[in-house]
């Protein structure tokens, strides 16, 4: 902060990005209220960056900075490459030996990446072309815009393989970037999820470093990883550490092809022989083109891409599907074993079961099973609950409960759902069926009630955004968000984002029950 008798004062705030909604519930919301006050110049403030201000006001005079040194450590940088005490403070008696062998794996892995970068010959300008990637993966420019401004003029021709391996090169310098994240040094031991994570992304910096004809330098990465130590017993050294905890999570076309076979069977969505479905995740999506069917054994080919890449690979496949993937009442068959064999052009076969998926892999496969499920079962669930609502009734004042009400669990997310959605509901018979949640909702059923009370809130905000508002349509929304609050904690952070880029003034009760002030409202 500059001095207060400056003609022209900056005052420059710095605080972590995770700040915003991840240590803080809505603090992201604070911080665009805080943004827009401060566009607004109110108070005579006006925002502005360092680059601006600089560009406007040419320095006078230099500062010294002490290199190398931190906001977290006071040993300057030996956070980050040494046993230098500082940590979260968790575990006194451990230490964290390990961060130097770690550094110098990361160091190899990064060094090895922007050799081969640099000397593919895929990118003209390869420095100039990793600096404006970085637009890319903001979403600040389209890949379409990236390849033309920075790609060799000829890598068309050759039917898009070399624009392939160029968006490889840069994912392969993403990743080797992201093993440096600040958390892997920040807490203390190799084995824990941030270390682990730091250890993925080098895992996958060295697949792509391969795939695109780099060096494989794995064993290189393992010997100066070994002399790291974890503190937990039985983790042993860092090459112990990497084979038991990382190398399970390497993405291969077997493991991705037997999700995406999976989930697209649980969603319904499995396509007729020679049709195709798709399945994508963030940063690689996988085309599946099944050659019989709909019964196992099956066949079929795929073609893998990952991100922005417009080619891809193709394999051959083979699965033995289980008889169900969700039986009709939604429990689940024994998965474990299903396993699925895929060959690449080259004739080289991979073979992956769901046993063999690492955690994460597992983790998110139950996950969206799960939810698959609920999609299937929510139809049925939702009658059922509508029906129980038709029945509720005001209680004898000696009665406590209804009969077999134990058995109401299931329903009662649907329940409340139901019983906020119909307008018709007489007050008292609405009061009651409060009662009745308040003693059977448990609080995982009051979060999947409020999901699908957000769900419901956001299609009908859609669809009143897309018709001409009116005092009908905007009472009606705030009369659902009030029931919904009052019955469930409700996440309203989605439709106050959607309202404020449509302009709260359209739905002005809306936004006063979503907390917009009157001024912004207005």
């Amino acid at each position: 902060s500059l001095a207060a008798d400056h003609q022209d004062p900056l005052l420059s705030l710095a605080t972590d990005g995770e700040t915003y909604g991840h240590h803080f519930t809505f603090g992201e919301m604070a911080l665009a209220h805080v943004l827009a006050q401060a566009r607004a110049q109110r108070d005579g403030l006006r925002l502005t960056n360092l680059a601006a201000y600089i560009a406007a006001h040419p320095p006078v005079r230099e500062a010294l900075l002490q290199e190398p040194s931190s906001w977290s450590c006071v040993h300057g940088v030996e956070r980050w490459r040494s046993d230098c005490g500082c940590t979260d403070g968790g575990h006194p008696g451990w230490n964290q030996k390990w961060r130097s062998p770690l550094r110098l794996a990361l160091n190899t892995v990064r060094d090895a990446v922007e050799s081969h970068f640099a000397a593919a010959g895929c990118l003209p300008r390869p420095r100039q072309a990793l600096l404006a990637y970085g637009r890319v993966l903001a979403g600040a420019e389209t890949k379409d815009a990236f390849a033309a401004a920075w790609f060799r003029d000829d890598s068309p021709q050759d039917g898009g393989l070399l624009q392939d391996r160029a968006w490889k090169l840069l994912a392969a310098q993403e990743q080797s970037l992201a093993a440096f994240a600040s958390c892997a040094w920040f807490f203390d031991d190799l084995a824990r999820i941030e270390p682990e994570n730091a250890l993925t992304c080098a895992l996958r910096a060295m697949d792509l470093l391969v795939e695109t004809g780099g060096p494989d330098i794995r064993e290189d990465f393992l010997l100066r990883l070994d002399p790291a130590r974890s503190n937990q017993a039985g983790k042993g050294s860092g090459r112990e550490v990497f084979l038991t905890d990382i190398l399970p999570r390497q993405v291969n076309a077997a493991s991705i092809c037997l999700l995406a076979c999976l989930l697209l069977r649980s969603q319904g969505r499995w396509p007729a022989p020679g049709l195709s479905a798709v399945w994508s995740w963030p940063r690689i999506r996988v085309s599946l083109t099944p050659e019989n069917g709909p019964s196992g054994p099956l066949r079929g080919t795929a073609v893998i891409r990952a991100a922005f890449e417009s080619r891809g690979l193709s394999y051959a496949w083979e699965w033995t599907p289980p008889s169900a993937i969700l039986e009709e009442e939604g429990g689940f068959l024994s998965l474990s074993q299903t396993a699925i064999t895929v060959r690449a052009a080259s004739g080289r076969e991979q073979r992956r079961s769901v046993a063999e998926l690492s955690k994460p892999m597992r983790d998110y496969l139950q996950g969206e099973l799960l939810a698959n499920r609920e999609q299937l079962l929510r139809p049925r669930l939702r009658a059922q609950a509508r029906h129980l609502l038709a029945l509720a009734e005001p209680w004898p004042e000696e009665q406590r409960d209804v009969r077999h009400s134990f058995l109401l669990a299931p329903l009662a997310p649907y329940l409340a759902l139901e019983c906020v959605l119909d307008a018709d509901l007489a007050a008292q018979r609405r009061d009651q069926v409060h009662v009745l949640l308040a003693r059977h909702l448990s609080p995982d059923g009051a979060c999947l009630a409020a999901r699908l009370l957000e769900e419901e809130l956001q299609g009908r905000l859609a669809a009143a955004l897309a018709s001409s508002p009116g005092a009908p349509a905007d009472g009606a929304l705030a009369a659902l968000v009030r029931q919904a609050k009052d019955l469930v904690p409700l996440e309203v952070w989605a439709l106050q984002n959607r309202l404020w880029e449509a302009g709260p003034q359209r739905f002005p009760a809306l936004a006063g029950v979503l907390g917009f002030s009157q001024g912004n409202a207005g």
